[in-house]
């Protein structure tokens, strides 16, 4: 991640309406453990490709790690706008809600992600914290 982060810093610059860039930017960035810049550039990607669910997800994600989990529900809740069977986005949710102390939707949006991938690592975690909360 660090030199992903080193190439594409200089592409950010020089292409600032390159949704795909400051995505994959984000990413980096999130997998470097540096929420700030993480979530600085994918809301940047969001704004610029908001029709694309993945960059919700990751942002979702970057929001999660940081403790802002109405911002992480929220990003979730718009990949789901857009895809909304999709299992990872809805495990995302599920796991914002919870921490929100929303028990009764987050179990219904586990559930609902079980139901379409059962055997999925991502959702079989969200069951254990389900089921241990």
């Amino acid at each position: 991640p660090a030199h992903t982060i080193e190439l594409l810093d200089p592409l950010a610059e020089r292409y600032p309406d390159s949704g795909e860039v400051f995505f994959i930017l984000g990413s980096a960035y999130r997998r470097t453990g540096d929420q700030a810049d993480s979530e600085r550039c994918l809301r940047r990607a969001a704004r610029l490709l908001p029709g694309e669910p993945f960059i919700w997800w990751e942002l979702a994600q970057a929001c999660a790690a940081g403790g802002q989990w109405r911002a992480a529900e929220d990003a979730s809740r718009k990949a789901l706008e857009i895809d909304p069977e999709n299992p990872l986005y809805l495990v995302e949710l599920g796991k914002a809600l919870l921490q929100q102390n929303n028990r009764e939707e987050a179990e219904e949006t586990i559930r609902k992600a079980q139901g379409l991938v059962p055997d999925d690592p991502a959702v079989q975690e969200a069951v254990r914290l389900l089921e241990s909360a």
